[in-house]
């Protein structure tokens, strides 16, 4: 393993490598988004940093490698433009923003909160294109192209086809772990989901009950 450099103050959050390039960039507690280029043998050059008004929760590339999106605990999400390194306001809840997804088929944002609502956002636009109520606060969120999955307190997992109107297409009360959820990712087939939870165990589940071997 090789140490990055000058790495946050603060836990480190959230991690996201850009498609694009060797960039790493990492949002941390203490407000603080970082980018860095790693070379071949591991070793890091940092790049830039921005500070935000509260802890980083999430953060995610642009699918062009030129911006990052970070959400945070003031219950925004901002567009970093690594370009002019300015930083621009692009979503807004009610509570802390836990996950932000960018989505490239469609080019927008999709941001979950701990104010129980799932969000879309056209960055040209203030307001968001569309709008979901979840059944809890959104601990964890992704997506692939077309499917995407959300993980909520109370061990609720969700999924959304949100090509056009987002539509939910499948609802499970609680997951089959016993335990908090942590983490969900889409499987790459984009038919199921991987869950893990507090206590380091992970899950598979798939959409087809007749695919499901508990």
């Amino acid at each position: 393993d090789v140490a990055v450099q000058g790495v946050q103050a603060d836990t480190v959050q959230c991690l996201g490598w850009s498609s694009k390039a060797n960039y790493l960039a990492a949002g941390a507690w203490d407000g603080v988004v970082r980018c860095w280029e790693i070379g071949m043998n591991g070793a890091s050059q940092a790049k830039a940093e921005q500070k935000l008004d509260g802890p980083v929760l999430d953060v995610v590339w642009h699918d062009d490698g030129s911006k990052i999106f970070a959400s945070s605990c003031d219950t925004t999400a901002r567009v970093w433009d690594l370009a002019t390194n300015q930083m621009t306001q692009v979503a807004k809840h009610d509570a802390p923003i836990k996950s932000c997804m960018w989505l490239p088929t469609l080019q927008v944002l999709a941001t979950g909160s701990w104010d129980k609502t799932l969000k879309f956002w056209d960055c040209r636009q203030p307001n968001p294109i569309a709008m979901l109520n979840l059944p809890e606060r959104c601990y964890s969120a992704d997506a692939i192209e077309n499917c995407m999955v959300v993980a909520t307190a109370d061990r609720w997992v969700l999924a959304y086809n949100v090509q056009g109107t987002p539509t939910e297409v499948f609802r499970q009360q609680t997951s089959k772990l016993k335990f908090a959820t942590r983490c969900i990712a889409v499987l790459p087939q984009k038919d199921g989901f991987a869950v893990g939870t507090v206590e380091g165990r992970v899950g598979i589940q798939y959409f087809d009950p007749v695919k499901q071997v508990d």
